[in-house]
């Protein structure tokens, strides 16, 4: 082959073509960009956004800002009409950070941008687009979420009251979550005549259940205080709406979720509402499955003469999804409202109400965080009395038949409320009259077993039981 033919072949072959462009001009300036530090772009109220901009002109600065973001008129999010609004805390206040300055948290000039966003309680369950934007007014945008796990551990059907302002009638009951009308009127507003009396405390990581027995027979915080019977004619009635009325259709219950940091979402798997003429049901009186997720606890009361009133699961398996960022700690109105019809109890079935949950049995991020969680009842306690004689026992061999009553000074006759073995500003108390005689009155079910003392006379010795309790006056 002669030399002209190489060159010919050179010159025609597509890949020797001469390249008149300038160097690199081919490939163009990569586009700013941002990332965020989850995979799933999903984040619970009090989480931290972690952003990183990368493509950045070393040195340079961005503005960043956050947008509320909604869906438009067709309901759907990410489609054209999708709206930013900036309503939400934190939405709508740009700030800035200089690549190697003090906001950047990598502290490096590099050509990337590390910075942060807090997501505040009232994200829950909302959609938002992040704006980064440099000198130039090139941008880049992300979104993120703060929606509910997706996640279950059983198939069921779902009462999803995670958003708020949310009711949702299911199961034979309403369900609300925060900022309803039924919570303006039953928490954020006046309860009229009633007051909500907390009656069971559960507490555990993971599975939870336990019903209002003292005892601490399953989950529950051993309290006498804050776990006990709930009296069905001391409920107040209120309507559909929450109002207090006599000829309500429904008696109100209230479920305050202690949830701690990331976790805020919770399920309510199981509900039962028992009646019974027994007011001291506890150890032995049932039988229930372990604390395992997925699993059906098949709690049930085996002895009491107990009446199933209802049950959530009734018509086949449901799990109410509850979200707890609304508000945390205790005393702040709570997170959740139960109404039940009022049709489901019977006075003949019995004056006592034993209330039975699981949750968490959906396992995952719908779990118990370890912290507790608080039942609490509308209503208006019932009073009653209890009384006695205060003898003296002349012989010093206790409550025999030659004792005879009290005829010196009153003796003072005390209720123990706050368990200090001493009569203190708070507790309830009398004094002995003619005979020895004394009463004491206004009395509630939450007095059930507290200590009954009599503050000893001077140059007087107690003798016979030196410690009664209150006994509860509907036990038999």
């Amino acid at each position: 082959m002669t030399s002209s033919d190489i060159t010919d072949n050179l010159t025609t072959d597509q890949l020797a073509t001469t390249d008149t462009t300038t160097t690199g001009s081919t490939d163009p300036v990569p586009p700013l960009a941002i990332s965020l530090d989850q995979a799933d772009a999903d984040y619970a109220p009090g989480e931290t956004v972690g952003i990183t901009a990368t493509e950045v002109a070393d040195g340079g600065t961005l503005t960043f800002q956050v947008a509320h973001l909604g869906a438009g008129a067709d309901g759907i999010l990410g489609t054209a009409d999708d709206v930013l609004t900036y309503d939400l805390t934190g939405t709508g206040t740009p700030w800035t950070v200089t690549d190697g300055g003090a906001s950047d948290l990598d502290g490096v000039v590099n050509g990337s941008i590390q910075t942060s966003w807090y997501v505040n309680g009232d994200a829950a369950n909302q959609a938002f687009m992040l704006t980064a934007t440099n000198d130039s007014g090139n941008t880049a945008t992300t979104v993120f979420t703060d929606a509910p796990p997706t996640t279950f551990a059983y198939p069921d059907t779902h009462i999803d009251i995670t958003a708020d302002n949310t009711i949702v009638d299911a199961a034979g009951a309403r369900f609300s979550s925060r900022d309803t009308v039924i919570f303006n009127h039953l928490v954020s507003g006046s309860s009229g005549t009633g007051n909500w009396s907390v009656f069971a405390q559960i507490q555990n990581k993971g599975a939870e259940q336990g019903f209002n027995s003292a005892d601490g027979v399953l989950d529950e915080k051993t309290s006498s205080q804050h776990n006990m019977v709930i009296a069905l004619n001391t409920l107040v009635k209120v309507t559909a709406d929450g109002t207090v009325d006599p000829n309500g259709a429904y008696y109100a219950f209230r479920l305050d979720m202690h949830q701690t940091g990331a976790t805020t979402f919770l399920s309510l798997d199981q509900l039962k509402i028992y009646q019974s003429a027994n007011g001291s049901l506890g150890a032995g009186s049932f039988a229930a499955g372990p604390d395992t997720a997925g699993t059906d606890p098949n709690f049930h009361f085996i002895s009491g003469n107990t009446t199933l009133a209802y049950n959530m699961n009734a018509g086949g398996a449901n799990s109410v999804l509850m979200d707890a960022e609304y508000d945390s700690g205790s005393g702040g109105g709570g997170d959740v409202i139960v109404l039940v019809p009022t049709a489901n109890f019977n006075p003949a079935n019995g004056n006592f109400l034993y209330f039975y949950t699981a949750m968490g049995f959906q396992g995952g991020d719908w779990s118990g965080s370890g912290t507790f969680e608080e039942w609490s009842a509308l209503s208006q306690p019932a009073t009653f009395s209890i009384s006695g004689t205060k003898y003296e026992d002349l012989t010093g061999d206790g409550k025999t038949g030659d004792d005879v009553a009290w005829t010196h000074d009153p003796v003072t006759v005390f209720i123990d409320e706050d368990n200090s073995g001493t009569l203190t500003a708070g507790d309830l108390s009398t004094t002995t009259g003619a005979g020895g005689a004394w009463s004491i009155g206004g009395l509630t079910l939450a007095d059930v077993g507290k200590s009954i003392y009599e503050v000893v006379p001077d140059g007087s010795e107690q003798t016979g039981t030196l410690v009664q309790t209150v006994g509860n006056p509907g036990s038999g």
